[in-house]
């Protein structure tokens, strides 16, 4: 393996599986436990952390993946994804985007620049650039009744707060603040501040 991959540096090579057909560009480096399967194409300079699963992969140059499964996807360059993230289903990121622990991305297209960084299920969505998606941030794509994936579309300088839920198909337009907790399911225009929670009450003599 160190014969085919001469400027790659591989941690424990004993303990790493690479098809092929895979291409690693120099100065890349494969910590121990790594799959790399199918068709992928690893740039210059990354870091594939410890027990990284990728298979049928693009990947750009200068991305640091921690523990990560990664399947049929695109990610330019200088990302951080992991560790625990679950990349999938033809999605596409561009660059300087943070995918954080227990985060899924699943055929979504993403700009540069968005932060989700934790407990976090995107789903066929359109993204833009510059957003954050706050801890517990769920789109629901799927309606179990009619079978049908919907579309979300998010824009740019967008933020969630946690536990938040968007239900699809949804568009919501730059400069946007969801509130923590909220259940999204109209359109959100330009530069608002989108609530849709239940007031709290607190209900004296109760136990």
């Amino acid at each position: 393996m160190k014969n085919k991959y001469p400027m790659v540096t591989f941690i424990d090579v004993k303990t790493v599986y690479i098809d092929e057909d895979v291409k690693i560009g120099d100065g890349t480096i494969i910590e121990p436990n790594v799959t790399i399967k199918g068709k992928t194409s690893i740039g210059k300079n990354n870091l594939i952390g410890v027990s990284s699963v990728i298979e049928d992969m693009y990947i750009g140059n200068e991305n640091v993946i921690r523990s990560s499964y990664l399947t049929n996807s695109f990610i330019e360059d200088s990302n951080n994804i992991g560790p625990f993230s679950h990349i999938r289903g033809d999605s596409k990121l561009l660059s300087f985007n943070n995918i954080g622990n227990f985060v899924e991305l699943k055929k979504v297209t993403m700009g540069s620049n968005n932060n989700a960084k934790h407990l976090t299920y995107l789903g066929d969505a359109l993204i833009g650039n510059y957003n954050n998606f706050g801890a517990g941030t769920i789109i629901a794509n799927y309606n179990s009744k009619t079978k049908v994936k919907s579309i979300c579309k998010i824009g740019n300088n967008v933020s969630t707060g946690a536990n938040c839920v968007l239900i699809s198909p949804l568009n919501i337009k730059d400069n946007v603040t969801i509130a923590a907790g909220s259940v999204i399911t109209k359109d959100v225009p330009k530069g608002c501040l989108a609530i849709a929670r239940q007031r709290q009450s607190n209900i004296e003599n109760y136990s």
